[in-house]
């Protein structure tokens, strides 16, 4: 008589395997709900070494709550908070095998410090002052924060509101400011500097290798600098600016939509130079380039 076929025992054992796999993320994701009373104007700081995100809200409330999830791979979190200042993060023992994205909602009136190592940072309708800086993600601000610094070494910053002073520096990727402000100052290595629509009172734009681009208002009684090594520096004006132009070059060119007026050049030792106005003066304009292209546009 025929025996009947034996099944390895593997078989047997492989629906269970497969049940257990499918629970096991669901298992593994762990839920965050923390909140602490805080004074309007209390120092926030918030540390996150895994990959994910990390949102930061200003509200109206004496308070500061934070939400979300994490893996479990992704690091132990802590919070700790009370009165004058509250702190949070998410800590991994060397590499992060998971994600954990985080909502913080602070007073508006706080001010903000936020530092990441590959999260995406996401800042909104915080009045007082930010500090953002992640080693490869990108950074986001918006509303009108007093002061805002943000620096990311492989990741973007993009800047969209008012606020007395900006700064921002990256690597390689864009810095994009979008709004107006008392003071800014941009720095890139060989990212693009976009600068659009903006009323500047005091400004600062330098990068090695990335394209610099300009677009907006020159307002009376500002000073307005821009510096590159071979990225292209393009300006785009309007038909009534007013400003008075320093432009030096080794081995760059200049082209204008705008009538120079009478141009005063020179040579030396640090390359040539020409001053001319745009318009009737008002506003004061220097513009250094090793070899780029700089464009001044009509727009």
């Amino acid at each position: 008589m025929k025996r009947p076929t034996a099944f390895p025992f593997t078989y047997l054992l492989a629906p269970a395997i497969l049940i257990a796999g499918g629970a096991a993320p669901l298992a593994a994701q762990q839920h965050i709900d923390e909140r602490a009373a805080v004074a309007p104007d209390a120092y926030i700081r918030v540390y996150d070494e895994a990959a994910g995100s990390v949102r930061v809200t200003g509200w109206d409330r004496d308070s500061v709550a934070v939400s979300g999830t994490r893996d479990s791979g992704a690091g132990r979190f802590s919070f700790s908070g009370g009165g004058d200042a509250a702190k949070m993060g998410l800590w991994t023992d060397g590499d992060s095998a998971g994600e954990a994205h985080l909502d913080v909602r602070v007073p508006a009136g706080a001010t903000v410090w936020v530092k990441t190592t590959s999260a995406l940072v996401e800042i909104g309708d915080v009045a007082s002052g930010v500090d953002a800086y992640s080693v490869t993600g990108d950074i986001r601000v918006s509303g009108t924060p007093r002061q805002v610094y943000a620096e990311s070494m492989g990741g973007s910053v993009q800047i969209v509101g008012t606020a007395l002073s900006a700064r921002g520096k990256t690597g390689s990727s864009p810095i994009t400011f979008r709004g107006d402000a008392e003071d800014v100052s941009f720095t890139t290595v060989g990212g693009t500097i976009m600068v659009m629509g903006p009323r500047l009172r005091l400004g600062h734009f330098e990068s090695v290798t990335g394209d610099i681009l300009f677009e907006g208002e020159i307002e009376k009684g500002s000073s307005l600098g821009f510096q590159t090594h071979s990225g292209t520096i393009e300006l785009r004006l309007p038909s009534d600016v007013g400003a008075d132009v320093t432009y030096t070059t080794i081995e760059g060119d200049l082209q204008s939509d705008f009538p120079l007026g009478e141009a005063d050049d020179r040579g030396g030792m640090r390359g040539r130079e020409r001053q001319f106005s745009l318009g009737n003066s008002g506003a004061t304009v220097t513009i250094r380039s090793f070899s780029g292209e700089v464009l001044i546009r009509r727009k």
